[in-house]
């Protein structure tokens, strides 16, 4: 117990000013983001203006049939796997979770807040140079705020006298994880296009087009090469990583203390899905945090999901480039 009371009230207190603050900043970000998008639905834009087009991937259709059809083994053979009780994937010991909800939400908070005023920061700077203020801002709040968070994270559990290796950084069966991180994703991905084909059917037939992801467009628009390649290592595995660390290694754990797998894992994938500001992708999304979560649950091991994550993001961007460099 704290020997001061009301010091500890008044840190409390100080503290929950910064977690409502940022979330109210991020619902009003993220409302913002959808009412312009409904804007552009009701004015007839449409974002993309034909620049992703499938068109190019046609003479990859053989690869892309073989690669869904191994897709498609890979899951059934999962899930007999998992019905019949076999251990498939390797088991790291379960180590003691010191750290709480509450403390998760006050690294999230500080980490976004810290990251806004750091963005704004760098907008200021670049006032004299408008055309390239809102790529570099969208490039460094990115960054800035996977790097507080990981900062956050990995402090809070060491403050609570925990170790790293209770967020899943874990050398023991590192590379069978991911090979499981990879091989998973890849049984997962038939499931996951197939949900976006069908949400993109019915948007279609209501004349919808959802804008791109503001961040790997912004690459192209980019004058500094280093500057770009920094942003790519983010997309492509820093963000990945750090993403996994915090909703599977730091979140997920402190939920687990009060709730059982299934909502675990259901409330988890639901939160890393909301985060990402897409109505169009929330249900994808989400599924690929079951199966990242699920990963982890029976790992306890941050290597897998992070695998996965980072091939994802990767194939996402070569197929994003692929389309738009040949169309």
């Amino acid at each position: 117990m704290d020997a001061h009371p009301e010091l500890q009230w008044r840190r409390d207190a100080i503290w929950a000013v910064v977690v409502i603050a940022a979330a109210a900043l991020f619902l009003a970000n993220a409302a913002g983001q959808v009412a312009e998008s409904i804007e552009r639905y009701r004015s007839g834009e449409t974002p993309l203006e034909d620049r992703f087009d499938l068109a190019p991937l046609e003479p990859l259709e053989g690869y892309i049939s073989a690669f869904f059809a191994a897709g498609g083994l890979l899951f059934l053979l999962y899930g007999v796997a998992l019905a019949l009780g076999v251990q498939v994937f390797p088991r790291a010991p379960e180590r003691p979770v010191t750290w709480t909800l509450w403390d998760v939400g006050k690294a999230a908070g500080a980490a976004y807040l810290g990251a806004m005023v750091v963005s704004s920061a760098a907008r200021a700077a670049l006032r004299g140079d408008p055309g390239q203020a809102d790529v570099y801002e969208t490039a460094i709040n990115t960054t800035v705020l996977h790097a507080a968070i990981l900062v956050m994270a990995a402090g809070y559990v060491l403050a609570t006298g925990g170790s790293l290796r209770a967020l899943g950084f874990t050398g023991r069966g590192w590379l069978l994880n991911a090979v499981h991180g990879v091989l998973l994703y890849v049984a997962i991905l038939p499931a996951f296009y197939l949900v976006i084909v069908l949400i993109s059917v019915v948007l279609a037939r209501v004349g919808y087009q959802p804008a791109p992801n503001p961040v790997i467009p912004a690459l192209d628009e980019i004058r500094q090469a280093w500057v770009r390649w920094l942003l790519v290592g983010m997309i492509t595995v820093f963000g990945p990583f750090t993403e996994e660390v915090f909703f599977r290694g730091y979140l997920y754990p402190a939920m687990r203390r009060r709730l059982a797998v299934a909502p675990a894992l259901l409330i988890n994938a639901a939160l890393f899905s909301l985060v990402h500001v897409s109505l169009v992708q929330f249900v994808p999304i989400m599924m690929l945090g079951l199966a990242m979560g699920f990963l982890f649950e029976r790992t306890r091991s941050i290597v897998g999901p992070a695998a996965f994550h980072v091939v994802h993001n990767s194939f996402e961007m070569i197929l994003f480039y692929y389309a738009t460099s040949t169309a």
